[in-house]
């Protein structure tokens, strides 16, 4: 009986330094955890904690039930000097599709020629973006010899529609390789803004990354009405002293 080939796990597509920040969390309590899970990211957005499980589910630094390989272990207890090295071959086992082309020279290779290599991996939109930026980051911490001008595609801007029927242009956020962590999770993904009209032509203006899944707009929505009712209470005496 045939069986159908196992589909390619998706590249990292997460940001690379809050990645790493995370990860020297561990190296500075010099913790190694039976299972690494969400609750060890207790005030990043649900996608974000997606993405960095999923990230390190890829590297093969923890396994589908988040237990730790013996690598990772190897890889947060690894002095500055070390890491190198151990990112080098963890980065040549998770993509293989790199790394095992002989007709393939990251040292000579074109952007799109990047580009394409992981579309095959049947990535697409931001995801793609953020996934060779990703890459490229790691890989330069890595020490693996990079064509000059090698990086991640640059996205077009894109429309959304505003509530009142407008569209407004969006220009996605893409990646810093530096040691810069503002705005985490803003960094290699869209953003997507819009308003909310309210009474007397005054407008909210919200901004969100454009990842949000469902659990995020739950927990916006919660904050949102806990804001409101807050701000209500302390509005009131406040129009009351005035008049």
């Amino acid at each position: 009986m045939a069986t159908t080939p196992e589909r390619p796990a998706t590249p990292a597509y997460t940001s690379y330094r809050p990645l790493i920040a995370w990860l020297n969390g561990f190296r500075d309590t010099g913790h190694i955890p039976m299972r690494v899970d969400k609750s060890h990211l207790p005030k990043a957005s649900g996608s974000v904690q997606a993405s960095h499980l999923a990230a390190l589910r890829f590297l093969k630094l923890i396994d589908s039930a988040g237990k730790p390989s013996q690598v990772f272990e190897s890889f947060i207890l690894a002095d500055d000097a070390t890491r190198p090295q151990i990112l080098n071959a963890i980065l040549r086992g998770a993509y293989p599709f790199i790394f095992e082309d002989a007709g393939f020279d990251l040292a000579r290779a074109s952007s799109q020629m990047l580009e394409e290599k992981f579309r095959a991996c049947d990535i697409r939109g931001s995801a793609l973006l953020r996934a060779i930026a990703f890459f490229l980051a790691a890989a330069k911490d890595a020490g693996i010899k990079l064509a000059p001008g090698l990086k991640a595609p640059t996205a077009p801007p894109r429309a959304g529609k505003r509530p009142n029927g407008r569209k407004e242009v969006v220009h996605p956020v893409d990646e810093d390789d530096g040691d810069d962590e503002r705005d985490e999770d803003d960094k290699g993904a869209g953003v997507l803004r819009f308003e909310i009209p309210i009474p007397v032509n005054r407008k909210v203006k919200i901004s969100i990354p454009d990842d949000f899944d469902e659990a995020d707009w739950t927990l916006l929505q919660t904050m949102f009405n806990a804001y409101v009712q807050r701000w209500k209470g302390i509005a009131a005496p406040l129009s009351k002293k005035e008049t």
